[in-house]
């Protein structure tokens, strides 16, 4: 059974991207060689450092202006950063994303994080 997976998302906007990246404390980086357990697993637009770990997710352009997630989980140290199947890095990124839209139409934006995970956006104006 193979431990590299490629995860097929909606991530359009790589500013959002970095900051829920950010929020994470990992870092974005340009492009480079995706790096998994035992060898490389081909280049990515861009590079989602993670700390304490050799380990990185390669960000990679898809032919419909999407991008996949590439990363290899074999040791845990990306789920254990961004979450199983990336779940906390999707849903920072979606908070980064309705964050956004809504201050450019000149909304007030209040974001709540609840102990359970779940975060609570209330949008005003």
């Amino acid at each position: 059974m193979s431990h590299i997976t490629a995860v097929k998302t909606q991530i359009k906007d790589i500013d959002a991207l970095h900051a829920a990246v950010e929020r994470l404390g990992c870092t974005l980086e340009s492009g480079g060689e995706i790096i998994g357990y035992y060898r490389d697993m081909g280049r990515a637009d861009y590079l989602i450092r993670i700390p304490g770990t050799r380990y990185n997710v390669g960000v990679v352009r898809q032919p419909d202006g999407t991008y996949a997630l590439h990363a290899d989980f074999w040791d845990g140290s990306v789920e254990r950063a961004l979450g199983p199947q990336f779940g906390r890095l999707l849903q920072e990124y979606a908070v980064e994303v309705v964050t956004s839209r809504a201050r450019l139409q000149r909304k007030f934006v209040r974001t709540e994080r609840l102990p359970d995970g779940r975060v609570r956006i209330r949008i005003r104006g």
